[in-house]
C-alpha cells in the first residue's frame, strides 16, 4: 500500500492512499463542506482512469486522492490544493517567487503571525499534486517549513442516546441515589453568590449548528456576531452546538434549564462537516476579531493522528495571547475526546496525537461523572488540563430540552462525552471573567487549575504536582475560582 510520510508541525504523519473512493472539489481550496464530494469506486483498478477522465472534463474543479492517516479505519484525510511556505531567515524575496514560480503556485497571502510565511495555491500551471509538491520544496535549502493544508471530517465529542433545575446535577448534586454522590458537581450555587456573569463576557461556541430561537437562549443581547460557515445551518431540532451553549449559558428565565453563567452573552459560530486549516483559522480570526473571550470547542478531528500545523500553531498563540478587548487572550478550550485513548500517545499500535488538546495555549477537558469518578470513555494523558461533570456508566445522565416550532417543550435529549465537559469549562470561565476582566488567558487557566478539586483518590494516581492522567489537575470547583479571581482583582 503506498505510503506518504509528512511532517505536520514537528509531528509525523503516514498517510495511506485510499484505493475505493475519490474526492472532487472546486479549486477555491475547498473551504467548505458543501464543495467536498466523495466518488465511491467500485473497481479499485478503475480508480486512476476515473480520476484521470474527470480531470480532462473538469477544469475548474480538483480531482483528488484521499488518504487514510496512520490506517486508522474510517478516518480519511483529503489533500486541498493550499500549501503553508515558510523560508529561512535572509532569503531574498526574488528567490522566494522564482521557487514559486517553479512548481505554478499562486500567493493567497503572506501570513502576518507566522514570519516569512505564505499561503500558496496550485494552479494549472502547477505539474504534481499537492503531496509531491511538498515534497519537492522541502528540498530547497531556503525552505523552513512547507506544509500541505489537509481537510479532516469532525467527531463532535458527545454521546447522544429553570423548571429543570432540580435535575441539573453537574450544578448541585445532593446525592441520595446510587447514581448520584454529593458534592460531585461544579459548585454552582456558590459561585452563584457572587456572579452568574455578564453581558459583556462573550462565550464563543464553534460547533455544528444552533437553534436560536430556543427559549433558553432568547433574551435581550444574549446573542452576538453569530455565523454560519459553509453549509453549517442552524436547526429548529436540538443539535450537538444548542446543548453545548444551552450547558453553558442558558438563560435563567423561570422555564427549562439554567446554564453555568446564564447571564453573559453566546457567539454561536456553525461550522461544516470537512475541516482544513482554512476554515479553522477563518473561524478562530472571526472570533478574535469580534472580541470572544472564550473559545469552545466540544469536538475533535475524526483521525486520530492529528498534529497542528505550524500556520495554526501560530494563529492559536495569537489568539490566546492578544484576543479580547483588553488584548489579554481569548481562553480556548477543547474537547479531550471520547474513545478512551492517550492524546498524546500510543493505543493499540496506533498514534494518538489531538493536537488541538495538547497544544500549551489550550485549556484540554476530560470527563468525571456523577459519582467523581472518570468517565470510561474519556480520553487521557499528561497534558490534560482539568475534568468537568459529564454522563458516564453508573453515573447519572444529562438531559438538555428541546422544543418544537410553537416553543413548546417537546421532549428531553440525553447528552455526555466531553462535550458536556467541555461547555461547563467555558462556562466558568465565563463567570471567572466577569469578576475579574483584567485576567490574562494564561492566569484564568492557573486559577481554574489550582482551584479544582482532587477526586476519586484511591484511583487518580496524582502526581507530585497534583496531576492525573485521568482527572487533570482535578474536578472543576466554580466557587472557589470565582474566588480567587475576586481576590486577585483586590
Amino acid at each position: 500500500m503506498e505510503a506518504t510520510k509528512l511532517l505536520i508541525g514537528g509531528e509525523m504523519v503516514t498517510l495511506y492512499k485510499v484505493s475505493d473512493c475519490f474526492a472532487v472539489f472546486l479549486r477555491d481550496g475547498g473551504k467548505y463542506s458543501n464543495d467536498i464530494r466523495i466518488v465511491p469506486v467500485n473497481n479499485s483498478e478503475n480508480l486512476d482512469y476515473l480520476m484521470e477522465e474527470l480531470r480532462q472534463a473538469r477544469g475548474n474543479e480538483v480531482i483528488s486522492h484521499l488518504y487514510n492517516s496512520d490506517m486508522i479505519s474510517g478516518e480519511k484525510v483529503l489533500p486541498l490544493d493550499t500549501i503553508t511556505v515558510q523560508f529561512k531567515d535572509g532569503t531574498s524575496c526574488v528567490l522566494r517567487f522564482q521557487i514559486f514560480n517553479k512548481f505554478g503556485l499562486e500567493v493567497i497571502e503572506q501570513i502576518s503571525y507566522l514570519p516569512r510565511s505564505y499561503t500558496v495555491r496550485l494552479t494549472s500551471f502547477s505539474k504534481r499534486n499537492p503531496l509531491k509538491i511538498v515534497s519537492e520544496l522541502r528540498k530547497h535549502k531556503e525552505i523552513k517549513i512547507a506544509e500541505p493544508d489537509l481537510s479532516t471530517q469532525v467527531s463532535l465529542n458527545y454521546i447522544p442516546s429553570d423548571t429543570l433545575y432540580k435535575d441539573q446535577w453537574y450544578l448541585n448534586n445532593s446525592g441520595g441515589t446510587y447514581s448520584l454522590k454529593a458534592g460531585a458537581d461544579v459548585k454552582a450555587e456558590g459561585a452563584w453568590k457572587f456572579t452568574k456573569g455578564v453581558r459583556s463576557v462573550r462565550v464563543c461556541i464553534i460547533d455544528n449548528g444552533f437553534n436560536l430561537s430556543h427559549p433558553d437562549l432568547v433574551a435581550m443581547d444574549k446573542i452576538v456576531a453569530a455565523k454560519e460557515f459553509g453549509s453549517a445551518k442552524s436547526k429548529k431540532d436540538i443539535t450537538h452546538g444548542t446543548a453545548c451553549a444551552l450547558l453553558a449559558v442558558a438563560e435563567e428565565n423561570g422555564q427549562g434549564m439554567v446554564g453555568l453563567a446564564p447571564k453573559c452573552s453566546l457567539m454561536p459560530l456553525s461550522m461544516p462537516t470537512w475541516l482544513s486549516d482554512n476554515i479553522y483559522i477563518e473561524m478562530l480570526q472571526y472570533a478574535m476579531d469580534n472580541f470572544a473571550d472564550v473559545i469552545s470547542c466540544s469536538w475533535s478531528t475524526s483521525a486520530w493522528n492529528f498534529p497542528l500545523s505550524t500556520k495554526l500553531k501560530a494563529l492559536l498563540h495569537k489568539v490566546s495571547t492578544e484576543g479580547r478587548r483588553n488584548k489579554k487572550g481569548c481562553i480556548i478550550i477543547f474537547a479531550a475526546g471520547n474513545e478512551n485513548r492517550p492524546i498524546n500517545g500510543n493505543k493499540d499500535g496506533h498514534a494518538s496525537h489531538h493536537g488541538f488538546a495538547i497544544y500549551p495555549d489550550v485549556i484540554a477537558v476530560g470527563a468525571s461523572n456523577s459519582l467523581d469518578r472518570r468517565a470510561s470513555f474519556s480520553n487521557y494523558g499528561k497534558e490534560l488540563t482539568v475534568c468537568a461533570p459529564s454522563y458516564g456508566f453508573p453515573g447519572k445522565e444529562i438531559n438538555v430540552p428541546q422544543y418544537t416550532d410553537s416553543n413548546e417543550q417537546h421532549q428531553l435529549y440525553k447528552i455526555g462525552g466531553t462535550s458536556c465537559s467541555t461547555a461547563l469549562v467555558a462556562g466558568l470561565v465565563a463567570l471567572v471573567l466577569s469578576v475579574n476582566p483584567d485576567l490574562s488567558s494564561s492566569e484564568v487557566k492557573r486559577i481554574i487549575i489550582e482551584t479544582a478539586d482532587k477526586i476519586d483518590l484511591n484511583n487518580a494516581n496524582y502526581d507530585t504536582n497534583g496531576h492525573s492522567e485521568y482527572f487533570g489537575f482535578g474536578r472543576i470547583n466554580a466557587q472557589k475560582a470565582v474566588e480567587m479571581a475576586m481576590k486577585t482583582k483586590c
